[in-house]
């Protein structure tokens, strides 16, 4: 299934058969099975080249939050974390991190026993007004 939507995706970028050209949930969707099916070396280099091309569009805080959840799942959390100060200083163009990023940045420091710093985000996001979705497994981690 992945090879025919990779397929499809292709297709759509030339325009084959007159058929439209993808946009941000085309690539949102696309990114997103990629990370689900823990393709995460495809899912990073399809990321890189949305960026680099000014004929795309770009990735918007679904994609990247789906990327940082893949990551972290993959245990990858140096990486994650890279991205996700990308997004806090906007660097790249890149979109603010929403409740919903947080809360995967939290979950996975958590799940890797980064409770400090997983508890300095808390608190930053507190103080800036943001509220971290009430996730269960983000408190029972913390709480252990």
């Amino acid at each position: 299934k992945i090879a025919e939507a990779q397929q499809l995706l292709s297709s759509m970028e030339k325009g084959v058969n007159g058929r439209p050209k993808p946009n941000v949930y085309t690539y949102s969707s696309m990114l997103d099975m990629l990370a689900k099916n823990e393709r995460s070396d495809d899912a990073l280099q399809l990321l890189k080249t949305i960026e680099n091309n000014r004929d795309k569009p770009k990735p918007d805080v679904v994609s990247y939050t789906a990327i940082i959840d893949m990551l972290g799942k993959s245990n990858r959390v140096d990486e994650a974390l890279k991205m996700f100060s990308s997004m806090e200083g906007e660097l790249n163009g890149r979109p603010k991190p929403n409740v919903r990023t947080y809360s995967s940045v939290l979950d996975m420091l958590a799940k890797n026993g980064k409770t400090e710093e997983a508890l300095k985000l808390l608190h930053s996001m507190e103080s800036e007004k943001d509220k971290p979705n009430n996730n269960p497994i983000f408190t029972m981690h913390c709480n252990t």
